[in-house]
């Protein structure tokens, strides 16, 4: 969505602005590629954040084994299948395992509100 709008207030600032279309094209590729440099930072951290949250819970999964505790290690071996937890779910695994799904939740939405902010600080320089 925010794309979107950054494209279209571009597009828009470009055909109505006294700039030249080839100056205006230029600002448009330039707030283009600062989007896609702000999104690959974006997706890179993700990514990042996912990877810990799975290793964390592989390293919780090994010490629910070393304990014999098998509704544990079933659980931990379901939040590892899954990827990102369902929030709706978190409650019901063990409190290990819900306590690092609230973190990578809490983690994961600030990413994704630090983009959105950096995104719509991008439309705004326009």
């Amino acid at each position: 969505m925010f794309r979107k709008l950054c494209y279209a207030l571009a597009l828009f600032v470009a055909g109505s602005s006294s700039l030249p279309a080839a100056e205006g094209l230029r600002e448009f590729e330039s707030l283009k590629l600062k989007y896609g440099v702000a999104m690959e930072s974006t997706v890179v951290s993700l990514e990042s954040l996912r990877e810990r949250y799975k290793a964390r819970l592989v390293e919780i999964e090994k010490l629910y084994t070393k304990k014999g505790d098998l509704d544990g290690v079933l659980a931990a071996k379901s939040a590892i299948a899954a990827g990102d937890p369902d929030p709706k779910k978190i409650d019901s695994n063990p409190a290990e395992i819900a306590k690092l799904q609230r973190i990578f939740e809490r983690e994961k939405a600030s990413k994704l509100r630090q983009h959105k902010e950096e995104t719509l600080s991008l439309c705004l320089s326009i």
